[in-house]
């Protein structure tokens, strides 16, 4: 919710319910994803949405307000793995290293793939995202 454009944020509350299946543009691009030139074709659908119905916007702001309202609660004993693209334009990596920086010392692993948009696991990306989720699964679980 924090790339939330301002009338979403007032108005969806109002909205959702009157209307849950209109559609507004995410403004998320192909672009703003990954960077796999073979997204798009029959074989590969693309890995992201550029419309989102109102209802699903509510289900989504309420659920990042939990969220939001219980990371401190975060089970920090046990072996927990958060990537994030260094690139991610919908997600920026602030948001989520500023949260964990604010856990006490814990279990949690926080890994930034370079060069990686909002789905580090797929394009140029791919691989080494994999690698890392390899080595972290071998040595932390």
């Amino acid at each position: 919710m924090h790339q939330a454009k301002r009338w979403m944020r007032l108005l969806l509350p109002v909205i959702s319910p009157i209307f849950p299946s209109v559609t507004v543009s995410t403004g998320v691009r192909s672009t703003d994803c990954g960077d796999d030139p073979g997204r798009g074709t029959e074989e590969k659908k693309p890995l992201y949405h550029s419309r989102i119905s109102l209802g699903w916007g509510r289900l989504l702001r309420d659920t990042a307000e939990e969220v939001s309202q219980q990371f401190s609660n975060l089970p920090t004993d046990r072996p927990i793995l958060f990537t994030q693209g260094t690139l991610d334009q919908i997600c920026p990596p602030q948001i989520l290293s500023s949260r964990l920086a604010q856990l006490p010392t814990n279990q949690i692993s926080y890994q930034e793939i370079p060069e990686a948009r909002h789905e580090p696991f797929s394009g140029s990306s791919e691989a080494d995202f994999h690698a890392r989720l390899d080595h972290w699964i071998t040595s932390e679980l």
